[in-house]
């Protein structure tokens, strides 16, 4: 089912605070394309494919942090500290510049791949960098092509971890609350064309604002960002426990 966003951006133009499933969406896809990649065995074409997709993926969950967050109070000053501490990682710099190198130009680093022969099941295939890359060679990861890949997105998604404690941020449930349609000043009609639906859609002779958001609440699951948090760093929000 269409997330709150996708739908909204295609059906209205009401301004409001966006929700963080736009975040999480871009988590959930880095994550995606990782898993494919350590599963591509010995299809080399599709590991390069898989690495190309998890490096735009993950490049964009920042992206779309800043979309969800940049008008909240004190975001923009707690971001360039984060900001910062990425640009002075090594591997995420390495996968910034390697990003720009294959959708800029065309090239990619992942030019070698190693095969460990076992008795007991199908070939070990690890994948390495090797070339391709126009930035500084230390940057480059020393380790296999999935480890690195893993190394980056927990780094991401601790960030993404940090901002859900320190901000106060629209999921798809605190979305459908009578405290937003306050705090956004929008009405229970203004909500229902934001998420795809015609307005007035929910109304029904007897049935309050709090019945009609259920009903919009009902069609949209909540954030699951917690399974990503739990997978890369062992641990959940304090909301969440």
């Amino acid at each position: 089912m269409p997330s709150v966003h996708s739908r909204a951006r295609a059906t209205s133009t009401i301004p409001m605070a966006r929700s963080a499933d736009l975040i999480d969406a871009k988590v959930f896809e880095a994550d995606f394309f990782l898993g494919h990649l350590r599963n591509s065995g010995t299809d080399f074409f599709a590991v390069r494919c898989y690495f190309s997709a998890f490096a735009s993926a993950a490049r964009s969950i920042t992206f779309a942090m800043q979309a969800v967050l940049r008008d909240t109070p004190g975001f923009r000053e707690w971001y360039d500290g984060e900001q910062a501490r990425l640009k002075a990682h090594p591997t995420a710099r390495f996968f910034h510049l390697a990003r720009n190198d294959s959708q800029k130009v065309g090239i990619t680093p992942v030019n070698q791949g190693r095969s460990e022969w076992r008795s007991d099941g199908p070939p070990l295939v690890t994948y390495h960098f090797s070339g391709g890359f126009q930035g500084d060679p230390s940057l480059v990861p020393q380790t296999d092509v999935a480890s690195a890949c893993r190394e980056l997105l927990t780094l991401l998604v601790e960030v993404v971890y940090r901002a859900y404690e320190e901000f106060e941020i629209v999921t798809p449930r605190s979305f459908f609350s009578v405290a937003n349609l306050k705090r956004t000043n929008l009405s229970i009609e203004d909500i229902e064309e934001a998420v795809g639906f015609p307005r007035g859609w929910t109304h029904a002779e007897g049935l309050g604002i709090e019945a009609r958001l259920k009903m919009l609440e009902r069609v949209t699951p909540d954030t699951a960002i917690d399974g990503m948090f739990l997978k890369y760093l062992g641990k959940a929000r304090a909301s969440a426990t």
